[in-house]
C-alpha cells in the first residue's frame, strides 16, 4: 500500500503498478479511487485469471500484466470455429510421420491462401537466400522436409491465433526456439525438432480455448511429446518445465530442472535472449498487424 512516504513519487509518476496477487478485489477498487485523481495510469500486475482481467477493466485499470493471456478461456459446449479447425487439420497433415516431400508439397499447395502466406513469410525472414522463393517445391529443395514442416507449422499457428493477442503467437515461437536449443544442452540434440514442436504447440489451448488434452489428440506428435504437453515428467517434460520456469523467473524450479537434466544454468540467459531475438524476427504477424507496421 502507498502512504505519505510515497506522495512525492506519485507527483512525478506516470504509471503506478498494483499487485493483484497481494491485493484482494476490495483493495484493488480502493486503490483506483485513491490514485485516479492524481492523474496516473494504473497497471494491474500479476493478473493470472480472466476473472481478474474482467475486474481490472471494469474498475478502471489502464494496463494489464500477467499470464492471464496464456490461459484458455474454456466455455462448455464451445467448438473450434471452422477456419481454425481447418488450420489444426493442416497442422496434423503437415506433421504426419508418413509425409514425404511430394505429399508435403501437395498438402501445402492445395491451400492457396496458406501457400501465399508461407512463401511471403519465407521471403521476409532473414535466411540469406540469394534468390526469392517462388514455389513450395523450391522451398522444399532449399529447406528440406523438416525445415518446411517447421515454417509451415509456424504460419498455421499464426492463422489459428489471429484473433488472440499477438504475444501468444510470439510467446509460442520464442518457447519453441528455447526448447529446441535446450535439447542440445540436455544431451538430446537428436530430439531438436520435437523440442521445437513441444514449445510451439504448448499454448494451443489458449489459442483455441480448448483443453490441451483434446488438442493433442488431434496432432501426430511423438508419444513423449504429447505426454510432456499433458504434464508428464518424462525427459522432455522436464525440459519443458525448465523452459517455463525460466520464462517466469521461477528460479528454484529452474535450478532443480537444470540439475535433473544436467544443464548448466549459466548458459540459459544467452540462450533465452537468442530465442527472444529469433522469435521477434520470425514470428508471423497476421495481415492486419503486418499492414499496421
Amino acid at each position: 500500500m502507498w502512504g505519505a512516504w510515497s506522495e512525492p513519487l506519485l507527483e512525478v509518476a506516470d504509471i503506478v503498478k498494483v499487485d493483484f496477487a497481494l491485493n484482494g478485489p476490495r483493495e484493488r477498487g480502493l486503490l483506483v479511487t485513491e490514485l485516479r485523481p492524481l492523474g496516473v495510469k494504473l497497471l494491474a500486475e500479476k493478473v493470472e485469471t480472466w476473472a481478474d482481467v474482467a475486474q481490472a477493466l471494469r474498475i478502471g485499470y489502464h494496463y494489464l500484466q500477467g499470464y492471464f493471456f496464456s490461459e484458455p478461456e474454456i466455455l462448455a459446449g464451445k467448438d473450434i470455429e471452422a477456419s481454425k479447425r481447418s488450420r489444426l487439420q493442416l497442422l496434423h497433415e503437415i506433421n504426419r510421420a508418413d509425409t514425404d516431400l511430394v505429399r508435403l508439397e501437395q498438402i501445402i499447395k492445395r491451400e492457396v491462401a496458406f501457400t501465399l502466406k508461407l512463401l511471403t513469410h519465407l521471403n521476409r525472414t532473414a535466411f540469406g537466400f540469394s534468390q526469392r522463393i517462388v514455389s513450395v517445391q523450391q522451398a522444399l529443395l532449399l529447406l528440406g522436409e523438416r525445415g518446411v514442416q517447421k515454417w509451415a507449422s509456424m504460419v498455421a499457428l499464426s492463422d489459428i491465433g489471429r484473433d488472440k493477442p499477438f504475444e501468444l503467437v510470439l510467446g509460442s515461437v520464442v518457447r519453441a526456439r528455447f526448447c529446441e536449443c535446450l535439447t542440445g544442452l540436455a544431451g538430446m540434440a537428436d530430439r531438436a525438432q520435437d523440442g521445437f514442436f513441444l514449445g510451439l504447440f504448448s499454448m494451443l489451448d489458449a489459442l483455441l480455448d480448448q483443453p490441451i488434452r483434446e488438442i493433442v489428440a488431434r496432432l501426430p506428435l511423438a508419444e513423449d511429446v504429447c505426454a510432456a504437453l499433458l504434464g508428464d515428467v518424462n525427459r522432455l517434460g522436464r525440459l519443458y518445465r525448465l523452459a517455463v520456469a525460466y520464462e517466469r523467473g521461477d528460479w528454484p524450479v529452474m535450478l532443480e530442472s537444470c540439475a535433473t537434466l544436467g544443464v548448466d544454468p549459466a548458459a540459459l540467459p544467452e540462450l533465452y535472449l537468442g530465442s527472444v531475438e529469433w522469435g521477434h524476427s520470425t514470428a508471423v504477424p497476421d495481415q492486419a498487424r503486418e499492414t499496421a507496421r
